[in-house]
């Protein structure tokens, strides 16, 4: 049967011809001619003009099979494997085709005993710079499978550990795409029988949140399988079950795992049951090469996944099993494995000229994206953006994306595995309806590739985002969107627990990672925000437990933190809450409110009945816009772009309170897009700005990046008048004019001691202090003094009308976490303001 399948494969072996690629020879000194390509990846044209037979070049400097390989920038990096005799190979090595050289790498590095932990059957995966290397097993055969991960760094040559797989795995696949590992498949700790089809998944951009369980997992578990990744898809290809004690049985099935829909499909079978083949399969312009193996080792097969067929592309000089297999330019270059078995492993390397097409096509992995939303929900969508062939430099073109849509990435470098596209859909604005965009990117020598968008927006919903407040934490920026830091509280405290990094059940850990919480057990706390109209406002209240049941917490369940929010007076829309009953630790809920503010402030009051109150975060929306309208103004930084606040109504903008003094004002509208918008500035200064595209910014901007305002100290008026038409011509829609006051009041803070203008000396101890310090007032002071203290995000922590001149004793409380505070005596400008200091 074997002889027969080899018979009817030959005549796909192609005929070997001269490179197909436009080259330019250079002489070197090693006799090696070097071409450049027009999108700057390299071909290396050798002496001879063609290799029409597979010929021997320089021998590595060790003889190794099963040890995994990877192709980067050009060169082929060789790691572990097994020596003759099934004897571990602590060397790892690199080959030049240019220099036709192999030159020795760093060993893997070794335990508290000296044992080297040099690993065969691992999984493998170039990021960035590095290469990864997960499980496997460690030392001479048989050696114990491992759930370390150990990262080479390609530029200094040196290596350091990585994240830990939830479980040993050896002889599994790993494979990336876009920025997210999966590895998959294997043997477990016992080895013998212990085939796995556990599916982990690795986010390099949370890197918090560990190796992630729960994907779909690999059908028919096994190991020593083929893995690659085409199309944005992965591919398992043989491989084989059972190990070390049935000897394995050899298996030709192939799946294809599709990210998008976490599912598994059979494929096209191979020819012929297959397995060690890990570093000889890899992609080549859309198609997957399997070269040698257990069976048939001296066979190359070719799979095609746009028509699901496999075809015999080559035969070796030899049979090779587990030998590593990469093409660079034209050149199929084999190296080491073991001929005929593991235990005769080989330092041979071969090099033959192969035709090539190569695909300049570059997609968006899927290239039709859906999503459906009410006015309030806020849609990320990930995609993928990658070639067939090489590695190229893209852009995105984002200059003409609609206002509901940003993109997080806008260029960047991809290739065969993929770059990730993240995008935000935002509603706010948008009436009911679907909406449409075409997504393009570009490549130089690539053809444009195309993604089509859709976006359905269901119902009315609250009007615009009036605010997004970090709760006890600073200003963050997740998935696009913006949140401020920790404002308008009082009566309670910041908190956070750092062995917390990652939140379950959303995106958006950032805004769960910090809360605000009362100060003592059954105390509570306020929040009062200004809103630019009356009207109907939806508030969505953000809740995680981050201390009871949680890592670096208390033991607790149910029942630990009991607490009750009342948002307007009246009854309490939200009695007993209890986060653990409901969702449980470490995992965040959202309590949507709808309700009524008549009087420009927005409250909400927070009682405990067991423990402390909480929030994380606030997210304020409307009221729903009627028409074309100005819905509010935000201050911005404009060193960072990022929005301080919503200005309020006779707003008082403090420059020395500020992290720079380099501002702008944004004009927000409902909907968001409009025509144009007239801004005009009275007062101090004047100024008239007329925006005709989104951002509406009084001093203007360059696609986002805000122009400086430094403003004078001194009163204000600002109006802004939204129009259906460019430049102010059309209809113009609802005004809105906010009164405001910029004022330069430097706190002049310094630990002890301060005076005010008139005289008055301030003075505190111990400071440091640890539960209660004195405040003592000298010199020129009044009968009655306020007195206030606020945490290093702004929040107000304590609060004291009256203080005795001749010492107050304040006590803070154990509740008041340690840390750096400002203390405020007085108001207005006789305001002081000094640091003081909180230590355990």
């Amino acid at each position: 049967m074997a002889f027969w399948l080899l018979m009817a494969f030959s005549s796909a072996i192609p005929t070997q011809a001269a490179e197909i690629f436009p080259i330019q020879r250079t002489a070197s000194k090693s006799g090696i001619n070097t071409t450049t390509e027009p999108y700057s990846q390299q071909s290396y044209q050798l002496e001879d003009p063609v290799f029409a037979n597979w010929t021997f070049r320089t021998l590595a400097k060790g003889k190794r099979s099963e040890g995994q390989s990877v192709l980067y920038n050009n060169k082929i990096y060789v790691f572990g494997g097994l020596a003759p005799k099934l004897k571990i190979n602590n060397t790892n090595e690199v080959y030049d085709p240019v220099t036709n050289q192999w030159t020795l790498l760093a060993p893997m590095p070794s335990d508290p005993q000296g044992n080297p932990y040099a690993v065969t059957h691992n999984g493998i995966a170039v990021v960035d710079n590095t290469v990864w290397i997960a499980g496997g097993r460690v030392g001479n055969n048989p050696g114990p499978a491992t759930d370390k991960v150990w990262i080479y760094n390609i530029a200094s040559n040196s290596w350091s550990a990585g994240p830990t797989l939830p479980a040993p795995r050896a002889g599994g696949g790993m494979v990336r795409l876009g920025r997210k590992l999966h590895f998959f498949g294997g043997f477990g700790a016992l080895i013998c029988n212990d085939d796995k089809g556990d599916h982990f998944v690795y986010d390099l951009d949370n890197p918090a949140a560990g190796w992630q369980t729960g994907f779909a997992p690999l059908p028919n578990p096994r190991n020593h399988f083929g893995v690659a990744t085409v199309g944005g898809k992965i591919y398992a290809i043989g491989g084989q079950y059972g190990h070390d004690c049935t000897g394995g049985q050899d298996q030709k099935m192939v799946h294809q795992y599709d990210p998008l829909t976490n599912t598994w499909t059979q494929k096209k079978d191979l020819p012929y049951a297959n397995s060690h083949m890990e570093p000889g399969t890899f992609v080549l312009d859309g198609k997957i090469m399997v070269t040698g193996g257990e069976r048939n080792g001296q066979n190359i097969l070719q799979y095609n996944p746009t028509n699901d067929t496999w075809t015999l592309y080559d035969q070796l000089p030899t049979r090779l099993i587990a030998t590593s297999a990469k093409v660079i330019g034209s050149y199929y270059i084999v190296s080491q494995g073991g001929a005929p078995g593991s235990q005769q492993s080989q330092d041979t390397t071969w090099v033959k000229s192969i035709n090539r097409t190569k695909s300049n096509v570059l997609s968006f992995w899927p290239n039709q994206l859906t999503a459906s939303a009410t006015a309030s929900e806020i849609v990320p969508l990930h995609a993928l953006l990658g070639t067939y062939s090489d590695q190229v430099n893209y852009t995105i073109n984002t200059a003409s994306l609609p206002g509901w849509l940003t993109v997080a990435n806008g260029s960047g470098t991809t290739d065969e595995s993929g770059a990730s596209v993240k995008l935000t859909l935002n509603p706010a604005g948008l009436a009911p309806g679907t909406y449409s965009y075409t997504l393009t990117a570009t490549a130089p020598g690539y053809t444009t590739a195309t993604a089509s968008i859709t976006f359905t927006v269901e119902g009315s919903g609250p009007g615009p985002v009036v605010a997004r407040i970090n709760a006890g934490g600073p200003a963050v920026t997740t998935n696009g969107i913006a949140w401020s830091a920790s404002q308008y509280f009082s009566g309670g405290k910041a908190y956070t627990n750092p062995k917390v990094t990652s939140i379950a059940g959303t995106d958006n850990d950032a805004i769960y990672l910090t809360e605000y919480s009362a100060n003592a057990n059954l105390g509570s706390f306020s929040f009062a925000m200004p809103v630019p109209a009356a009207g109907v406002y939806t508030v969505n209240l953000h809740f995680a437990e981050i201390y009871w049941g949680a890592t670096g917490g208390r033991a607790g369940g149910p029942g630990q933190r009991v607490f009750s929010v009342n948002l307007e007076g009246g009854a309490p829309e939200l009695v007993n809450y209890d986060i653990l009953a409901q969702v449980g630790t470490m995992t965040a809920v959202v309590k949507p409110f709808t309700i009524s503010v008549t009087d420009g402030m927005l409250n909400i009051d927070f009682s405990a009945s067991a423990n402390q109150p909480k929030i994380s975060a606030i997210e304020v929306m409307g009221p729903a816009a009627v028409g074309l309208a100005a819905t509010h103004f935000t201050l911005i930084n404009a060193d960072t772009d990022q929005d301080i606040r919503t200005l309020a109504q006779n707003d008082v903008i403090n420059l020395a309170g500020l992290t720079s003094s380099n501002l702008n004002i944004r004009a927000n509208t409902s909907p968001a897009i409009t025509g144009s918008v007239k801004l005009v500035l009275s007062g101090r200064q004047n100024r008239t700005q007329t925006e005709t595209g989104a951002p509406y910014a009084l001093f203007g901007d360059s696609n986002g990046n805000y122009n400086n305002w430094v403003p004078p100290v001194g009163a204000y008026t600002l109006t802004a008048t939204p129009y259906t038409g460019a430049n102010a011509s059309g209809t113009a829609g609802q005004l809105l004019t906010v009164n405001f006051t910029v004022i330069n009041q430097s706190s002049g803070a310094r630990t002890g001691v301060g005076a005010t203008a008139e005289g008055t000396q301030v003075v505190t101890y111990p400071n440091p202090f640890t539960d209660s310090f004195t405040l003592q007032l000298k010199g020129n002071v009044k009968k009655s003094v306020a007195v206030s203290l606020f945490n290093a995000y702004g929040s107000k922590v304590l609060e004291l009308n009256q203080i005795d001149p001749d010492g107050q004793f304040i006590q803070t409380g154990a509740g008041l976490a340690p840390g750096m505070y400002v203390l405020q005596v007085g108001e207005g400008i006789e305001v002081q303001r000094l640091k003081v200091v909180k230590i355990p």
